[in-house]
């Protein structure tokens, strides 16, 4: 098999197994299951990731960095004329993103979290994403003023990841994303301490 036939059939596992984790959650990965949603056959699962556990490893490394290369890709320096009206815009907008699919990739991301939480070799991509996010945040609160950029990016990254949390659990998660702006832009003036 070419390199890059190879290539892009380890992607489609990655990829179906999210779907699986995203839909049914992690204990829906199986081989069998994996392999019918991927379209491959049962023997290239233990080909590519041996186990199940290295399955999982290598799909919250996957979904790690396309959403990472995804955060840079979308979010660009602060305009000289950012606003808080502006930074809530892009928040809400990153959250919409995430539930592009009907919240299937979002419901993968915080499973794989999940298993971050609880298996150790997964934590270094869960670090790096959240940092990711922590430098995409940075630079607009400073430009806005923030005395503590960093700070105030880890509580504004920790409501983003609250509120779709509770976005996902709404009848119409993309509606609901869109009805938080409120409360985010809210978020935004306190730890800017903006009235």
């Amino acid at each position: 098999m070419s390199d890059q036939r190879a290539a892009r059939r380890r992607r489609a596992i990655l990829e179906a197994t999210l779907r699986l984790i995203g839909d049914r959650g992690p204990e829906a990965v199986t081989h069998r299951a994996v392999a019918a949603e991927a379209g491959v056959p049962l023997a290239s699962i233990t080909y590519y990731f041996g186990s199940r556990d290295g399955l999982l490893d290598e799909a919250l490394h996957h979904v790690a960095e396309e959403e990472m290369a995804a955060l840079r890709a979308r979010v660009s320096a602060p305009p000289a004329d950012a606003s808080p009206e502006g930074l809530a815009d892009l928040l809400v907008g990153l959250l919409e993103h995430g539930l592009a699919d009907g919240g299937r990739t979002l419901v993968a991301e915080y499973e794989l979290w999940l298993e971050a939480a609880r298996r150790p070799p997964l934590r270094a991509s869960a670090r790096a994403w959240n940092e990711v996010e922590l430098d995409a945040a940075e630079p607009w609160l400073r430009a806005l003023g923030s005395r503590t950029p960093r700070a105030d990016a880890r509580v504004l990254v920790a409501a983003i990841d609250g509120l779709g949390l509770e976005v996902l659990s709404d009848d119409d998660p993309a509606a609901a994303a869109r009805a938080v702006r409120p409360t985010v832009l809210r978020l935004i003036r306190a730890v800017l301490a903006v009235e």
